[in-house]
């Protein structure tokens, strides 16, 4: 194969997991990032800070944590398009997709994203409150304060289009 690097997690316990392209990462009970996999990027050297949630990348090379205090601090593949860009917050959440890095605000719970892509500048559009989100390779999708799953970014045509949701759960 064509990992480089550790493929097994390092022992011990663990309370979140998240996996991308070709490295993962799991949050301790501690709050310190351990990382495994192709590191070839420094996708696998979390910053040595307590975090309370974790998202890797399943397109790119890089992962984010939410901080204890709510900040944004992403590592691996650094761009020129901005989508590892730390973030101040505080945000209550944060998910990264491909080339995209989104978090919902405290307090406002507006959804903020960052990097490349429609599905990006469409997220400027919606103003409504978000509970959770899910950045995906061309879309995105979330939960809005009504508890309503919404999504949206382009498919192969270019235009944004809302992608098939499953039964039971309603798009608004």
């Amino acid at each position: 194969g064509h990992v480089i690097g550790a493929i097994t997690p390092p022992s011990g316990p663990y309370v979140q997991v998240s996996s991308g392209k070709d490295f993962s990462c799991g949050l301790r009970p501690n709050g310190l990032a351990v990382c495994w996999g192709d590191g070839r990027r420094g996708n696998t050297l979390p910053p040595e800070i307590q975090f309370k949630q974790l998202s890797v990348s399943s397109y790119s090379y890089y992962a984010c944590g939410l901080t204890l205090k709510g900040a944004i601090r992403c590592w691996g593949e650094r761009n020129k398009n901005g989508y590892t860009e730390d973030k101040e917050g505080p945000f209550t959440q944060v998910s990264t997709g491909n080339k995209v890095t989104c978090g919902i605000r405290v307090g406002s719970s507006h959804l903020e994203c960052w990097g490349v892509g429609k599905h990006v500048e469409s997220t400027k559009h919606l103003d409504h409150e978000w509970e959770q989100v899910s950045a995906g390779f061309q879309h995105l999708c979330g939960i809005n304060a009504y508890s309503e799953v919404q999504c949206w970014g382009p498919r192969f045509d270019g235009n944004a289009h809302a992608v098939a949701v499953p039964d039971g759960f309603v798009v608004a």
